[in-house]
């Protein structure tokens, strides 16, 4: 669950706090999850993917279009490599210096979490007591699956189709880096898990709705539902979750993925909120001089 958790917890986030509808940038996109991105001197095209990190259903990834992507690529790059063990350590050790919810000095507002966790997530308070709320946010987005007799994650598909060689597989950010992006978005605290709790049930109807986009391709209903606003943060707030964890992370990307492709055909596999929006991963390889054209099903 470790290797997963950071990924995860941006699913949980955006779902908690999408409520009332703001437009988007005006870039609309045709419905696909796959790109391919060419020109500007690349001697062949490589692919851009979106995944999501937890879903019920998996057959997007199965698709032919995305297998001959794949085919055609000698390298796959997620956000980051979860399934590399030296990473899965790395996060456990930054994990384990995390504070305990035990040791949180507020003991009201922990005594609010504990309560909000045992009748959400059915957790002891013993046991949340020994978690952060990192493992907190973790857990809800699995409990938010629910009805999905397997859930699983687009990135364990990918990594699959890649698994006969390890070093044909990287990541664009490191585990500690991703953290760290989440610690400075100020995502996980204690209030805003304590909000995530209460909006709960709110939040695994939001998740289906995620799902529901995701299956049908829909990225630009997708990035709808991550920049929309909420009554229960600023928007100050909002704004700073979404340059630290969208923009700044989209634009980082967009300097390694032209080097990365320069190399070789490579596939890449990031969250499919990040595709779309003026500052998405589509429109800053275009600006760039990239041509970012959409495939679609065959």
């Amino acid at each position: 669950m470790i290797k997963r958790l950071l990924p995860i917890l941006l699913i949980v986030t955006f779902a908690a706090t999408a409520k009332d509808n703001l437009a988007n940038s005006g870039i609309q996109l045709k419905n696909s999850l796959l790109w391919k991105i060419s020109g500007n001197e690349l001697t062949e095209p490589s692919y851009l993917y979106g995944t999501m990190h937890l879903l019920c259903d998996k057959s997007n990834s199965e698709k032919a279009k995305v297998q001959n992507a794949v085919d055609a690529s000698k390298k796959l790059y997620l956000e980051i490599d979860m399934f590399n063990p030296d990473e899965a350590m790395s996060i456990m050790k930054l994990m384990a210096d995390e504070t305990k919810i035990k040791d949180l000095v507020d003991k009201e507002k922990k005594e609010q979490l504990l309560k909000l966790a045992k009748e959400h997530l059915g957790m002891s308070d013993s046991l949340i007591e020994n978690t952060t709320l990192f493992a907190v946010f973790g857990m809800m987005a699995y409990k938010a699956t629910d009805d999905c007799a397997l859930p699983t994650s687009v990135e364990e598909t990918l990594e699959a189709k890649f698994k006969s060689d390890r070093s044909k597989i990287a990541g664009l950010e490191t585990m500690a880096q991703q953290m760290q992006f989440i610690k400075d978005s100020e995502v996980a605290n204690l209030d805003n898990t304590i909000i995530g709790l209460q909006e709960f049930d709110e939040m695994k109807d939001m998740f289906d709705d995620m799902s529901e986009h995701y299956m049908s391709e829909n990225i630009n209903a997708l990035y709808d539902m991550m920049t929309q606003t909420s009554d229960l943060y600023t928007q100050e707030y909002l704004d700073k979750m979404m340059e630290v964890l969208l923009v700044k992370r989209n634009k980082n990307w967009t300097v390694q993925i032209p080097e990365i492709a320069a190399k070789q055909p490579t596939f890449f596999g990031v969250g499919a909120g990040h595709l779309p929006g003026e500052n998405g991963v589509i429109n800053l390889l275009r600006k760039d001089g990239y041509t970012v054209e959409a495939v679609m099903d065959q």
